[in-house]
């Protein structure tokens, strides 16, 4: 896989393990996520991701001594089914004819796993190509941007306060991460069909993107929804043809793709290791010599020939 061939970035959230300007300076960790909202593993990804990380910065702020960590995340939009219509199929069926055989067991590790972290499965309703679902997602980061700009325009014209850049920056990603979860959460605990521009205009409103489902009907025929369209198209191709078969997909740092949702602890392994390098790298030698971190998805890839444990 070509790391510059990757997608497109299109969220930013920084998770800072230490506020304090004193004692050594802070590690970041870079994550891009590249996941679709049609895949239930993405789901259960991003919530295991979101707890690994909290856990892991108040861990690292509270040791004594241990440099701090902060993470920075990216989401990229991965379409599993780029061919699918929309409102296509029974969930329960779909997923019976991606597992086969295997897919009663599938569904109850789903379960169980979901139970485990807080998200109640429901396979039920239908679902369908996730496209305009993404389209959703990029259309609330770029609107919150565009109210940030705004606001710090009007109330800080000289840019004299550099701390609203970095506020602005937080609001949009908040926008787009709500989005994300909203969708997740929509799709697989209310059995909610989220390729249905209908489904997607309600939860639009929800999020204060538009105040009525009518023009949130309206915009899915808008030049500007094209347009997020054509990125939506550009960024899960460009995953595609660099090397990315299934979601979620992780790199880390732009060199360690790690492959599949990986449990919390398994997180905390791979942030281990990723810390330890970067305190190694800037000033001494990596101790272990190179290898992975395998987890419950496929482990820890290093892209840049250090080793790999698939």
């Amino acid at each position: 896989m070509t790391i510059n061939n990757l997608p497109l970035t299109t969220n930013n959230t920084t998770i800072p393990a230490n506020p304090s300007s004193s004692g050594p300076s802070p590690i970041t960790i870079t994550i891009q996520t590249i996941s679709d909202t049609g895949c239930p593993f993405c789901y259960l990804g991003s919530r295991t991701l979101s707890i690994a990380m909290s856990s892991y910065a108040a861990a690292a702020a509270a040791a004594a001594g241990k440099s701090a960590v902060t993470f920075q995340t990216t989401w990229s939009p991965f379409i599993l089914y780029p061919r699918a219509p929309v409102s296509a199929i029974s969930k329960h069926s779909l997923l019976s004819f991606v597992y086969g055989a295997r897919a009663s067991a599938m569904l109850s590790r789903l379960s169980t796993l979901g139970d485990r972290h807080g998200i109640s499965f429901l396979w039920q309703g239908t679902t369908g190509n996730s496209r305009d679902s993404h389209r959703l997602i990029l259309l609330a980061a770029a609107a919150a941007a565009s109210l940030d700009s705004s606001e710090k325009e009007n109330s800080n014209p000289s840019g004299a306060n550099d701390d609203q850049s970095s506020n602005s920056s937080s609001s949009s990603c908040s926008k787009q991460d709500k989005a994300i979860e909203t969708l997740f959460n929509w799709n697989f605990e209310r059995a909610e069909d989220i390729s249905d521009r209908a489904v997607l205009s309600r939860i639009g409103v929800e999020l204060g993107i538009w105040d009525s489902e009518e023009k949130g009907a309206e915009w899915f025929g808008s030049e500007e929804a094209e347009r997020i369209g054509r990125r939506v198209d550009e960024e899960s191709g460009r995953a595609r043809a660099s090397g990315v078969v299934a979601a979620p997909s992780y790199v880390i740092n732009g060199r360690w793709q790690v492959g599949g949702m990986q449990e919390v602890e398994a997180w905390k392994e791979i942030f281990e290791r990723v810390t330890r390098m970067g305190t190694t790298e800037s000033g001494g030698e990596e101790s272990d010599g190179g290898g992975g971190v395998s987890g419950g998805g496929g482990g820890m890839e290093d892209l840049g020939g250090i080793g790999r444990k698939r």
